[in-house]
C-alpha cells in the first residue's frame, strides 16, 4: 500500500469514526481491522490527535440528545390492553403520552 492510499484510508476511517463513534464499525468500510487502526494511532501522533477530535463528535451528539430528553421528555405511544394503538377522534394520528 502506498503512503497516499494509507493517508486516504486513515482520513476515511476518521470520518466514519466521527460519525459512528465505534472503532470496529468505522474500520470496516475502509478495509482495515480494529487492531490496525489502533496501531496507526500508536505510531502516528498526528493521527492520534485527529482520532481524539473525531471521538469527541459522537460524544457531543449523545450529550445533546440526553439534554434534549431531559428537557423535553420522550414521546411514547399509548396502546390498548390488546396492543392496538389509540387513535385520535379524527383517526389520523396515534396519541402520544
Amino acid at each position: 500500500m502506498t503512503s497516499g492510499q494509507r493517508t486516504h484510508q486513515e482520513k476515511s476511517f476518521l470520518a466514519h469514526f466521527a460519525q459512528l463513534g465505534n472503532v470496529t464499525r468505522a474500520a470496516e468500510p475502509v478495509g482495515a481491522g480494529r487492531s490496525t487502526v489502533y496501531k496507526w494511532r500508536e505510531r502516528d501522533a498526528a493521527f492520534a490527535a485527529a482520532w481524539a477530535v473525531a471521538a469527541d463528535e459522537p460524544a457531543d451528539r449523545l450529550e445533546e440528545e440526553a439534554r434534549r430528553h431531559a428537557a423535553e421528555g420522550v414521546l411514547r405511544k399509548e396502546f390498548t390492553p390488546r396492543g392496538e394503538p389509540i387513535i385520535d377522534p379524527e383517526g389520523t394520528e396515534v396519541h402520544d403520552v
